[in-house]
């Protein structure tokens, strides 16, 4: 236990020096109740984390697997609930509201309740940093921990690229963050100071570039048009969208000119490929059935096919809203992107490993006796076991997306909403939360909390909650 507080304590200790950015937004308005209020919870958060880390560390020991699977989720709600203090501090939000914001914000979901013309530039700067945050602790966790134990059948074989240490069950802790943080910080900056050049106002410009990386769907804008009424700006946030929702491993490649292993690494191509292709073949369906009609241009239709599949959930125009069709937006959303990312959803390696095990299921069909070679996804065959954790993620991913189904429409809204609050919240889609909110009428509390729950629930993945109630059980 000394060792999961230690490093949830780290992680307050993280959020602590993130609260920086939203002290420096406020110090430049000026707020003054702002600097002061973010001034007091920075010390605050850093003084008690630091206080614990150092009381703590010497009894830090080394964790079984099953209480990482612990450290997972006690991390995640320590993010959560230390999270929540300025919503209730500089906001004065009920404790529970404050919870479901900080809970948004974290998994990179980036709904809000609380009215977007009274939420000040601090606070949009705090929920920003806040789902930034979020999705480096993501990357973090699926680096530490799932992929080296291959959770939900993720694939480990090119882990050196960013996980050092003697051996995958024993990183060098420092070195492996510099390998996660130092690209994932530059990369955002780098999409900042490009939105400023091109001329976006200073703080939509480190909204978008928080959103981008950590796929996080916080970005409001009173352009009134397009969300940045600019063209090449437009084409930027895409890019470093795809970059947010491609895998990191594959970023570590091509920085070292890997190009040799980047034909067994298809995933991340993939994922841009699809993006390309549906976004064509809806542009193309959209001309031909409204002839002479106003319908999305093919840009419109990029970025909004770009932020399903990757999980941000921006759309192109709030007041047209998304030019792709319902069943289609609910199907991207559920692949998702890819592997080693801050998005959600099943992912392209899990797909293709299902559509290849199925291939060769029909193939012993036709050739019952036939010896058929084992599931090979990007050059790489894949054992039994690889394969069955795979389903075994899909069925409790299906099984948690009708659970969460049923308990939007058992507060009264109609199929299509309950679906898209479903599939939002377990992706942390922010735009088909929004839709099913908004379909709904005012927003319940007990929707907010579900869809804080489900959030919860599909960024830590269920799998790692079952495991850690299994682990809390045995001991």
């Amino acid at each position: 236990m000394p060792t999961i507080i230690v490093f949830s304590a780290i992680i307050v200790f993280g959020l602590s020096l993130c609260l920086l950015v939203p002290l420096i937004v406020a110090f430049t308005g000026p707020d003054w109740a702002a600097v002061e209020g973010f001034t007091l919870m920075a010390i605050a958060l850093f003084l008690l984390s630091g206080g614990l880390i150092l009381a703590l560390y010497r009894k830090v020991r080394r964790l079984r697997r099953g209480d990482m699977f612990l450290l997972s989720v006690c991390v995640w709600f320590s993010l959560c609930l230390a999270g929540a203090l300025p919503f209730i501090l500089l906001e004065g939000q009920r404790a529970d509201f404050a919870l479901i914001e900080s809970v948004s914000a974290a998994t990179t979901l980036g709904v809000t309740p609380f009215p977007v013309e009274k939420i000040t530039s601090a606070m949009a700067a705090y929920r920003g940093v806040l789902g930034w945050y979020g999705g480096l602790l993501t990357l973090s966790i699926i680096i530490y921990i799932l992929a080296p134990f291959q959770v939900g059948g993720l694939p480990n074989r090119d882990l050196r690229f960013v996980l050092h240490g003697t051996t995958s069950g024993s990183p060098k802790l420092m070195r492996t963050l510099g390998e996660i943080a130092v690209p994932y910080a530059t990369l955002t900056f780098t999409c900042f100071l490009l939105l400023l050049v091109q001329g976006v106002r200073p703080l939509t410009a480190l909204l978008a570039a928080f959103s981008s990386l950590s796929t996080n769907g916080f970005l409001p804008t009173q352009s009134g048009g397009t969300i940045f009424n600019n063209y090449t700006a437009e084409i930027t946030l895409i890019i470093f969208m795809l970059i947010g929702g491609t895998s990191i491993i594959w970023h570590k490649m091509v920085v070292f000119r890997r190009f040799d292993l980047l034909g067994e690494h298809r995933e991340s191509m993939a994922l841009i490929s699809l993006v390309v292709i549906t976004a064509l073949l809806l542009f193309t369906a959209q001309t031909l059935i409204f002839s002479g009609q106003r319908h999305p241009s093919f840009l419109a239709n990029v970025f909004d096919v770009t932020a399903l599949m990757t999980t941000t959930g921006i759309l192109h125009n709030q007041n047209m809203g998304s030019g792709v069709p319902l069943t289609l937006a609910w199907m991207l959303a559920i692949g998702g992107a890819t592997t080693y990312s801050t998005a959600g959803g099943i992912t392209l390696h899990r797909l293709g490993t299902m559509l290849e095990q199925s291939i060769n299921q029909a193939r012993q069909l036709v050739f019952p006796h036939a010896v058929l070679a084992n599931v090979k996804i990007s050059g790489h065959s894949l054992d039994a076991r690889n394969v069955k954790a795979v389903w075994s993620y899909f069925f409790l991913f299906i099984l948690s997306l009708s659970v969460a189904l049923m308990a939007f429409s058992a507060l009264g809204y109609e199929f299509g909403q309950a679906f898209s609050l479903a599939v939002g919240s377990l992706n942390s889609i922010a735009s088909l939360t929004e839709l099913g909110l908004d379909s709904g009428g005012e927003h319940s509390r007990q929707a907010l909390i579900l869809m804080a729950i489900f959030a919860f629930a599909g960024r830590v993945e269920i799998l790692i909650i079952f495991a850690a109630i299994a682990n809390l059980l045995r001991q």
